[in-house]
């Protein structure tokens, strides 16, 4: 089976769709897919294990709301005749990305049945009437589609929030979580004098002020005035990385809290065995609340006690409470509670660590979340 991937302009290392990737890879070794990633010439994507075509802006540009190309030469060359021969397409939720909206074009032109992916659990269009318009195209978009792939019930309540919904859609919804390389995130057998070295506190996320790192570090602050040995490190890049480097400097923590650069994906897992702890902050706003939380998943994979606020999905994704400890969105006193019963109390930290472990080797495994994945399209292109 020959499935393509349109998602030109919306790919990079380093994003959620690498989590996607692995599934396309284990799908390919294990039974008879072959997937093709199309791209825009200027995303930054590359798996050696996946075959990839670049096309350029221009062949996938598209007019406000309607699933037309802009440029019908340049799309006839590098859309149609790339996408020609599959025997179905994977794109992205036409209610955030164009590119989505496009498929259903592609799809009456070649007579391709199509999937959307959906993450987003926040999205609202302010004016009402332009709302109620956008509906309706949406809806007749999304009920074409085989099925629709989403992290967390909540994507579907938006949908239904949106007016998008019918019997036919609420049928197709299918909860597919990302998954994780258990194998590759595992794990780290400290030594015997653990309790003797620094307590690390890891953040990994895109540095932006709804990401709520801001908050995560006044919750630390008290406990390293107390232990010196207590550091946190953030990782990501983003556009508030000097107001928080500011927020560090004018508490002279400058010493025990580090911004480190990204690493690649396959690096990721040492950067989790050297840390004791995880922790993630996001903050709802009005156009955006956290909807997965990958980060939080592979932390737990390496046997890491994760925290994380109740933002959005999160607390669908960790809801074994004993695995997890969700906390009200900028509660910093209970965020403070929270890191220091973990900081120090050791045995309980670890007994957490490994239930963090056991719950996702149980429910997002690479090899679980992709099973469920194979039955669903074999069910698609059976007609079910």
């Amino acid at each position: 089976m020959k499935i393509t991937i349109f998602r030109p302009g919306i790919i990079s290392n380093g994003s959620a769709f690498e989590a996607q990737a692995m599934i396309y890879k284990y799908l390919q070794k294990n039974f008879n897919y072959e997937f093709v990633i199309i791209k825009d010439e200027n995303d930054d994507y590359f798996d050696e294990e996946l075959k990839t075509v670049s096309i350029p802006k221009s062949s996938y540009q598209n007019i406000l709301r309607i699933p037309y190309a802009f440029n019908l030469i340049s799309y006839q060359k590098h859309v149609l005749e790339n996408i020609k021969g599959s025997d179905l397409i994977i794109t992205c939720d036409p209610t955030i990305y164009h590119q989505g909206r496009l498929v259903y074009n592609i799809s009456k032109k070649l007579k391709i049945p199509y999937i959307f992916d959906s993450s987003v659990t926040n999205f609202n269009y302010k004016n009402k009437y332009t709302r109620k318009i956008i509906s309706n195209f949406m809806t007749k978009y999304v009920e074409a589609s085989k099925t629709i792939w989403i992290t967390v019930p909540k994507v579907a309540e938006r949908f239904n929030n949106e007016r998008i919904m019918n019997k036919k859609i609420s049928e197709n919804f299918f909860i597919l979580g990302h998954p994780v390389d258990i194998d590759m995130f595992k794990p780290n057998l400290k030594s015997s004098d653990e309790s003797k070295q620094e307590i690390i506190v890891l953040c990994i996320s895109r540095l932006i002020y709804e990401k709520g790192i801001q908050y995560i570090i006044y919750a630390i602050e008290p406990l390293i005035r107390e232990n010196p040995k207590i550091k946190l490190k953030i990782m990501g890049q983003g556009n508030a990385l000097p107001f928080l480097k500011n927020i560090v400097k004018n508490l002279n923590l400058i010493e025990n809290i580090e911004f480190l650069n990204n690493v690649k994906h396959s690096e990721l897992p040492i950067v989790y065995k050297n840390s004791d702890i995880f922790i993630s902050h996001p903050l709802n706003d009005s156009n955006w609340e956290e909807y997965f939380g990958v980060a939080n998943i592979e932390a737990m994979s390496c046997g890491l006690p994760t925290i994380s606020s109740n933002s959005g999905g999160v607390s669908f994704v960790l809801r074994e409470v004993e695995t997890s400890l969700i906390i009200q969105e900028r509660d910093v006193v209970k965020m403070t509670q929270v890191l220091r019963k973990l900081i120090e109390d050791e045995e309980y930290r670890k007994d957490l660590g490994a239930k963090s472990r056991d719950y996702v080797v149980n429910n997002y495994s690479l090899e679980s979340i992709s099973e469920k994945y194979h039955r669903r399209l074999e069910d698609i292109m059976l007609g079910e």
